[in-house]
């Protein structure tokens, strides 16, 4: 089975309409025989994070030292995909 990773921004999760696109570009995937992964922007892919839930091994140069993306708005849905 592919899989689709997206990579979500703040917006996915802050407003109704985006939120309704990728739940509807999210079941077509899945109709389509996709496996759909959604990475929260709080969280920042490295090599462990690749490695770990992709099984990729990749050299990844990253910008936050902490390995969290911040933001102006946290979402209070903590909800992933993963």
């Amino acid at each position: 089975m592919a899989t689709v990773v997206e990579y979500d921004g703040d917006e996915h999760y802050r407003h109704s309409i985006k939120i309704k696109a990728d739940r509807a570009k999210d079941a077509v995937a899945r109709a389509a025989g996709y496996c759909v992964i959604r990475v929260p922007y709080w969280i920042q892919l490295d090599a462990v994070t690749l490695q770990h839930f992709f099984g990729i091994s990749a050299v990844v140069h990253q910008s936050f030292p902490h390995g969290f993306i911040t933001t102006k708005a946290l979402s209070e849905n903590k909800c992933v995909n993963f």
